[in-house]
């Protein structure tokens, strides 16, 4: 409803302004209207004629207010300019009220007024000349040149000219004077000039002998030196200029001449001191007498100033060759006007952004290379040239040196192994050299105890990456009693570094990773008319398997065994049961036949006779070595044969006739008889032997014909209290241990040489008769064993 009573908004009226030099004051009635929606005014101004002697169209400029005032500032004095107002609301704006002001006068601000003498002078009058003050600059009306001209008592010649030379006459001849302007308008006067020397013409003067210019103590000046002209006439001063002709020795320069004015008399002749001067540089010095009109013969002379420290470093300071343990700089002179004399060398110094200092020296070159310095660390680099007169400031430049191969990881540590798994742990290299950006981790198989014909290389089974913050790995998918190399090494943006590494086993093999044989022995006949036995080993192609044992078990108590296992019968005091052969996998082909009872010696074991009239039990085995001094052993189920007695064998038809079968139970029966009195003697000897033994404890070589399934080098000790410890002389330091497993029933770790870790390790078991500690080698004193060492395996 507002907007359709007021749509628009109104004019506004009795604008009214109020100037001075620099601004215009405005106030004007805001909008009568009882309905009024102004917000704001809008008020734009431009120049339209600077200083009333230039008309333009200058940019609009603007500013708001929400009053019915406003000031506009900054504006040029006695200038007019365009002014309007414009009231607005939300929606339009209203009609523009318009007005020309006119700022009011200032005095002139022109302060480059620069009078000069000219050429027109007489011998009693001077005409100077100067320019005239810009437009913009002039700041109101009635311009005019007013002007002073002293003489040498002071005199004051005032006047004034609307021109921008003046000529004033009836003056002194041979005399000089100082001439000065302003400017002037209706608002008062600008400042004064600088002052200038004018002479009245008079006879030129002499020109000035015996001139020098040599540097003095401070390099900024030089000491000029005359003598007064021979034909002085009318002398009234000197006139000295200077010109640089060779800054610091290094550039040309081609300037207009300067003038120095102070000058005074010391004794013998005249002087000046030209100041401000650069160091290490030649200027061309002129002397000219004047009588303030004219001058005379100008006199010249070259001089040097002296050096000083150089003001600005050198230049162009780069690093042109980064690498990881060296940074090669070189740099350039310093400009040329800031060095201040001629560069004797460059004192530089590096340091770590910590302020340890790496080289501190100097070099005549302007390229240097430090070496020996440490990977991807910040330094900073000085460098400065010195002169003569010292050393100038230092141009400083952060460096780094780039990344490098990062050191070996540290505190490599296993945390948990298994048969098929190892994890580690490990903290960043001591050196990271770098960013971290990840970490390599490898496994390389060392060693396959269970497999002989194994050659490690170094190619790795895992090779793998990892992000930089792990710093952890489980090793997986690894095979049990294997030795590993377990590496770890760091990348950075260089590449790889150094590794570290650790070698371990994963956990011994156990029942579960042999495999058990289910093939029996293959024997062609269970009735054998021999000494000996001939089986088919079953070849396993398990990659754990190591070799195969053959066991031999004389079948006294068949009757009695039940489900007790081989293994189980080994160490059992009741059953007589050994190992006849141990045959490495390599030797054993494809359907290979083996021979029990022939009497040689297999690995570690005799293969003894087989016995007439006897039945035997035969077993094969799987083993698998674990290392050089234990093994897990896998067996089969057992295979019956029987040999027939020596009686049976000459008969050439043992079946005929009806006695035949009385006869041979009767010669059986007489040979068990004799056999059982043959044991009984032994087993007295045995024990007999076994006593002398253990009262003397000293050692003894057993003969060969009462040890089975052992070396006849084995030697025999008896210790304290009836016990015996067996070691082969082949290992004079290592006792077998023949311990089954606890946790695995037909497995049985065996220690076959690599000595014990523990002295109190070793437990000695008291001698006892008809006993079978194990399956790698029994020893029997007249059928009686008397040594057992066990060693209890983890």
């Amino acid at each position: 409803m507002l907007e359709e009573r007021c749509p628009d908004p109104q004019m506004i009226t009795n604008m009214q302004s109020i100037s001075n030099q620099i601004s215009v004051q405005l106030q004007w009635d805001p909008d009568p209207s009882p309905c009024s929606n102004v917000i704001d005014y809008l008020v734009e101004f431009r120049l339209t004629n600077l200083d009333q002697c230039d008309e333009r169209a200058d940019d609009i400029h603007t500013l708001t207010t929400t009053s019915s005032e406003a000031t506009i500032p900054n504006l040029v004095s006695h200038s007019t300019y365009m002014i309007s107002v414009t009231s607005r609301h939300n929606l339009r704006s209203g009609p523009t009220l318009s007005m020309d002001v006119t700022t009011q006068q200032a005095e002139p601000i022109f302060t480059s007024l620069m009078p000069s003498a000219t050429t027109e002078t007489t011998f009693n009058g001077l005409t100077f000349n100067w320019k005239p003050v810009p437009c913009g600059q002039i700041n109101g009306g009635g311009l005019q040149y007013k002007y002073n001209l002293l003489d040498a008592n002071y005199k004051l010649i005032d006047g004034a000219t609307s021109f921008t030379n003046v000529t004033i006459s009836n003056l002194i001849e041979c005399s000089a004077y100082r001439f000065r302007v302003r400017a002037s308008n209706d608002a008062g006067d600008g400042p004064w000039s600088n002052l200038i020397t004018g002479r009245t013409r008079t006879i030129n003067p002499g020109q000035v002998s015996s001139l020098k210019a040599q540097g003095k103590s401070s390099s900024n000046e030089l000491r000029v030196s005359w003598q007064l002209a021979s034909d002085n006439n009318c002398v009234t001063g000197y006139t000295i200029q200077f010109q640089l002709l060779l800054k610091d020795q290094c550039e040309m320069v081609v300037e207009n001449p300067q003038v120095w004015r102070p000058f005074s008399y010391r004794g013998s002749g005249w002087e000046a001191i030209i100041e401000t001067l650069l160091p290490h540089s030649t200027y061309e010095v002129s002397v000219s007498a004047t009588n303030g009109n004219t001058d005379g013969r100008t006199a010249f002379v070259n001089g040097t100033t002296n050096t000083a420290s150089p003001i600005l470093p050198p230049t162009n300071v780069t690093a042109y060759e980064v690498s990881s343990n060296h940074i090669s700089f070189r740099w350039s002179l310093p400009p040329c006007g800031s060095r201040h004399g001629e560069i004797e060398s460059y004192p530089y110094v590096l340091h770590t952004v910590g302020d340890t200092l790496v080289e501190n020296n100097s070099t005549d070159f302007e390229d240097i290379t430090i070496g020996n310095l440490d990977p991807y660390t910040d330094y900073i680099f000085k460098v400065a040239a010195i002169t003569e007169s010292g050393p100038g400031p230092y141009f400083v430049l952060p460096i780094k040196t780039s990344e490098a191969v990062p050191s070996a990881p540290r505190l490599l540590q296993v945390h948990d192994v298994s048969k098929h798994s190892i994890n580690v742990t490990w903290i960043e290299p001591q050196y990271p050299h770098g960013v971290i950006i990840a970490y390599s981790v490898q496994a390389i198989i060392i060693e396959k105890p269970y497999d002989l014909t194994f050659v490690s290389t170094s190619k790795p089974i895992i090779d793998d990456e990892i992000d930089a913050d792990q710093r952890t790995y489980t090793f997986s998918s690894l095979k049990p009693s294997t030795k590993y190399k377990l590496l770890v090494a760091a990348y950075s943006g260089e590449g790889k570094g150094d590794h570290t590494s650790i070698l371990l086993f994963t956990t011994p093999a156990t029942i579960e990773d042999i495999p058990k044989p289910t093939a029996l022995p293959d024997i062609t006949s269970n009735q054998i008319a021999s000494s000996t036995v001939e089986i088919l080993i079953p070849v396993s192609s398990s990659e754990f398997v190591s070799g195969y044992q053959v066991g031999v078990e004389l079948e006294t108590n068949v009757k009695n065994s039940g489900a007790i296992s081989f293994q189980e019968k080994i160490h059992s005091p009741i059953y007589i049961a050994y190992v006849a052969a141990s045959l490495p996998k390599a030797d054993v082909k494809k359907s290979s036949r083996f021979v029990i009872g022939d009497a040689k010696t297999y690995g570690e074991y005799n293969n003894p006779p087989l016995h007439d009239g006897n039945t035997y039990r035969v077993y094969i085995a799987y083993y698998s070595r674990i290392n050089d001094t234990r093994r897990v052993v896998s067996w089969s189920e057992g295979t019956e044969v029987t040999l027939a007695s020596l009686s049976a064998r000459s008969q050439s038809n043992p079946t005929e006739g009806p006695g035949a079968h009385m006869i041979l139970t009767a010669v059986f029966v007489c040979v068990i008889a004799l056999m059982a009195i043959v044991i009984v003697l032994l087993v007295l000897k045995m024990r007999s032997n076994c006593r002398a033994k253990n009262n003397s404890k000293k050692k003894s070589h057993v003969p060969s014909n009462i040890i089975t399934g052992v070396s006849s080098s084995a030697q025999i000790q008896m210790s304290s209290g009836g016990y015996v410890k067996y070691k082969p002389e082949e290992r004079d330091t290592t006792y077998q241990d023949m311990k089954v497993h606890p946790d695995e029933d037909e497995a049985i770790y065996q220690d076959i040489g690599g000595g014990l870790s523990h002295a109190d390790e070793t437990q000695e078991q008291p001698a006892t008769e008809s006993a079978v500690y194990d399956n790698e080698s029994v020893v029997r004193c007249n059928e009686g064993v008397i040594m057992k060492s066990t060693k209890k395996l983890n």
